[in-house]
């Protein structure tokens, strides 16, 4: 019966461990099963929903951004922006925040997660990954990712860098993929119902690697992209 449920418990009694072995949760005593089920088990179906659902939005936005610069390219493949920022971006600059909110996310404290256990019939209800939900997410993706392409492109049509010369590809990808790490990050702060320290800590030093990494692999002379190196650094460093 513990194998065919969908997710088993066993509770280990007198008759041993028997009901332990073939289980995927495990509880000493039986009134134990309100905090799995109430607390536990609300959390993680609430964590794991939204994180799907920003994965989603965050991978969209960086995506789409890239996807409206096809439309002046003629669909020749010409990559937007550098092979590194593409790799590292959901490696690096976007990672730990969603693993710290991942982990740490929580609408509601465990006490009253057991007072009001009408709360967990949002789980059954399918409350936070309604498709409506899905698609409010998918739009604002959308909507931000022509922001910031249209908004980079058009501001820095005429603009110059410290040498004088126009910004040339690489410089308005830089600026745009600016705005895409930034927002995503601070997106994330946005939709955190419980903050902490490792939220500001995760997020702050997510973006601030972004500004670091540029500006280190800018003055990096033997690229051999051959690419990035045109970049003015004070076009994503804080004056």
């Amino acid at each position: 019966m513990i194998q065919a449920a969908h997710v088993g418990i066993g509770i280990s009694g007198l008759e041993g461990m028997q009901a332990v072995v073939p289980s995927d949760f495990a509880i000493a005593q039986f009134r134990f099963l309100s905090d799995l089920l109430l607390v536990h088990g609300r959390w993680s179906y609430l964590r794991i929903c939204k994180v799907v659902i920003y994965f989603f939005y965050k991978n969209l936005t960086f995506t789409l951004t890239q996807f409206w610069f096809t439309f002046q390219t003629g669909f020749s493949g010409q990559r937007f922006y550098d092979d590194w920022f593409q790799s590292l971006y959901n490696l690096m600059f976007t990672s730990l925040p969603v693993i710290i909110y991942g982990l740490l996310e929580k609408d509601v404290s465990a006490s009253l997660s057991k007072k009001y256990p009408q709360l967990y019939m949002e789980g059954i209800r399918n409350s936070f990954f309604k498709w409506r939900l899905v698609a409010m997410w998918a739009f604002s993706a959308i909507y931000q990712s022509l922001i910031f392409y249209y908004f980079v492109t058009d501001s820095t049509s005429t603009g110059q860098n410290s040498s004088g010369k126009m910004f040339g590809l690489w410089d308005v990808s830089t600026v745009a993929f600016t705005c895409v790490v930034v927002t995503v990050n601070l997106r994330l702060l946005v939709m955190c119902n419980s903050m902490t320290r490792w939220h500001y800590i995760s997020v702050g030093g997510s973006v601030l690697a972004w500004f670091v990494f540029v500006f280190v692999y800018s003055l990096i002379r033997e690229n051999v992209l051959y690419v990035i190196y045109v970049i003015d650094p004070k076009m994503v460093l804080p004056q």
